[in-house]
């Protein structure tokens, strides 16, 4: 078999077994969809907001509203899916696969982050994050983003993964790729956990970077139709696929026999 039929082989493969898994009961459906739609997370925020879109991690924990604050929950409460970064904002991302997973709860948290009376920044998210983790330093005085960087360098040069140079700009590169040869070599558990995020937020940003608004996107089959909260919908992606940073994901069999086919409906996978 040649490389072409084996590459078609595979691609088939995958075609069916996400069609499969994606009407399977009890298999979340946005897991499916985070999948294939992750690597084009940027290009279709560029596409929505007309600015330059960098990724920079996952399922970061937003916490809870409790009254006017937010509050810490570590790992039991509200993630956002996607953490964006564009010229003007720090983007929250939320992809939902069904009208019905808009849950009322998480769009008031949301909404905390982006209260006019009290609109939070981009250090907010990292100040909650040293919560989490548990720093003890003086909010008032350090900025988060700095907080962050010795608490991550502390750990790896700790264990002896890396050098004392850690995150300085000589191995900024190499960031995620150390914390992951970290993670390998040990077991990691609780707080260790978000070392990764960490090491995304260092290696693809800088401390100004963090003192930019928040705002809020949710990606859905009809949007979340709310006036603070900007909506790009499944329809939107597909009449707008044609400009030049989604060509690829047009093309790709995933988009051809796995998206539009569930784009054109309101799909029926089960999301928190």
């Amino acid at each position: 078999m040649d490389k072409l039929k084996e590459l078609s082989a595979f691609e088939n493969l995958v075609v069916a077994h996400t069609i499969q898994d994606f009407y399977t009961p009890n298999i979340k459906a946005e897991v499916i969809l985070d999948m294939l739609l992750t690597p084009y997370i940027p290009a279709i925020i560029e596409a929505a907001t007309g600015q330059k879109a960098t990724l920079i991690t996952k399922e970061m924990s937003i916490g809870y509203a409790k009254g006017n604050e937010i509050q810490e929950d570590n790992n039991r409460g509200k993630k956002v899916d996607y953490v964006v970064m564009t010229k003007e904002n720090v983007l929250f991302v939320e992809l939902k696969t069904t009208q019905g997973s808009l849950e009322s709860a998480q769009i008031e948290t949301y909404r905390k982050w982006i209260d006019k009376d009290n609109p939070k920044k981009g250090t907010d998210l990292l100040h909650l994050l040293c919560r989490i983790l548990k720093i003890k330093y003086m909010p008032e005085k350090e900025h988060p983003y700095t907080v962050l960087k010795s608490y991550l360098s502390e750990k790896l040069t700790k264990n002896s993964i890396h050098r004392k140079a850690v995150c300085t700009e000589v191995v900024r590169d190499r960031l995620v790729e150390d914390t992951h040869a970290y993670q390998k070599k040990n077991y990691i558990h609780g707080t260790e956990k978000y070392f990764h995020t960490i090491a995304c937020i260092l290696q693809n940003t800088n401390p100004e970077d963090w003192e930019k608004a928040i705002k809020i996107i949710y990606i859905s089959p009809s949007g979340a139709n709310t006036a603070d909260i900007q909506d790009i919908t499944f329809k939107w992606i597909i009449q707008n696929i044609d400009c030049p940073v989604l060509k690829d994901l047009k093309e790709s069999v995933c988009y051809n026999h796995i998206l539009v086919p569930l784009f054109s409906q309101d799909l029926q996978g089960d999301t928190e």
